[in-house]
């Protein structure tokens, strides 16, 4: 490497990645994303996988947050970046997503139990898929699951995130009535509310 990039690469050794990264904000992150788009190409064109079982991490940071324009490196713009990039050099498997003003980063758990009045409630599935796995992907997977546990499930109760026009036929398909709240999506522009004289006059609302 050119001195002045080898010089960068030795200062960054004599730390590890937890000092690095939980010392930087936002800003400084993506400052040190800029210095390291040589470093890190070089180490790519330098070495090959024969060479460490941690170089397909290089290759995918590289690929992941950085493009080559010509003779020029830039870094991604957010927007340009997979919800399933690298998320951790400990976890390959991690994925990123955000939903609403949460920002989650690792894994999204799926947990099915019972729901009955005056009874043993039970657990009956439990599935655990990236972050970026979308909610309503779960759904069919689960109810086929849990009706080997329980026997046919007449009701469904779940979070808006769990609808989808599929898991609305398939349910249809199965019998089953869902039930979900709390849909996802832009807000209405209006709201209604009951006009009891209207109401009584047989206008309805």
């Amino acid at each position: 490497m050119e001195e002045e990039y080898r010089q960068a690469f030795l200062e960054l050794m004599k730390k590890s990645g937890g000092q690095i990264v939980y010392s930087l904000n936002n800003q400084s992150r993506e400052q040190m994303l800029e210095k390291l788009d040589y470093i890190l190409l070089r180490l790519q064109q330098l070495y090959t996988g024969q060479d460490s079982n941690k170089y397909h991490l290089i290759v995918s940071v590289f690929s992941e947050q950085y493009r080559i324009e010509g003779e020029q490196v830039r870094l991604c713009e957010i927007r340009e970046i997979k919800s399933d990039s690298l998320q951790s050099p400990n976890d390959e498997d991690a994925a990123y997503c955000k939903k609403g003003e949460q920002k989650v980063q690792g894994y999204s758990a799926n947990i099915t139990e019972t729901c009955n009045n005056h009874t043993l409630n039970l657990i009956t599935d439990v599935q655990v898929e990236k972050a970026n796995h979308a909610d309503n992907d779960f759904l069919q997977k689960t109810v086929e699951q849990s009706e080997k546990v329980v026997g046919h499930i007449e009701n469904v109760n779940a979070d808006g995130a769990y609808h989808s026009p599929d898991n609305q036929e398939f349910a249809k398909n199965n019998a089953t009535s869902l039930v979900v709240g709390n849909m996802q999506g832009k807000k209405g522009k209006y709201a209604f509310e009951i006009e009891e004289k209207r109401k009584q006059a047989g206008y309805g609302y």
